[in-house]
């Protein structure tokens, strides 16, 4: 008990210390902190959000697709394996699709709201 006490009281006393003086230096003019994400409006942002994902998508796809096809030609007369590769290569198109869309629906709403 009296370790963790003292632990305690070393660690405030050393951080009391360290940040006061970084606290009470002056400062030389402003500072500017550099935009990270290098959009300059919430629009512009969102546009860039959707075209990563259309290119990550679009690289995807067709790895998705290959694997629906896999699962057919390896079917070996299994019925439910054929619908398992079906139903991959659907839902591969019906995401690729949404996510295609997904980018003319920012630019229209975009344009409603009037974003530059």
């Amino acid at each position: 008990m009296k370790t963790k006490i003292f632990s305690a009281l070393i660690l405030v006393i050393t951080l009391a210390f360290v940040a006061v003086p970084a606290l009470a230096a002056p400062t030389q003019g402003s500072v500017e902190i550099p935009n990270p994400i290098k959009a300059k409006s919430i629009s512009e942002l969102i546009d860039n959000i959707v075209n990563y994902l259309i290119g990550i998508a679009t690289i995807i796809f067709p790895l998705v697709i290959i694997y629906g096809a896999w699962q057919l030609l390896s079917t070996g007369g299994d019925i439910e394996k054929a619908i398992m590769g079906r139903k991959t290569i659907t839902y591969a198109v019906i995401g690729y699709v949404l996510i295609l869309v997904s980018k003319g629906i920012t630019m229209i709403v975009a344009e409603i709201l009037g974003a530059k």
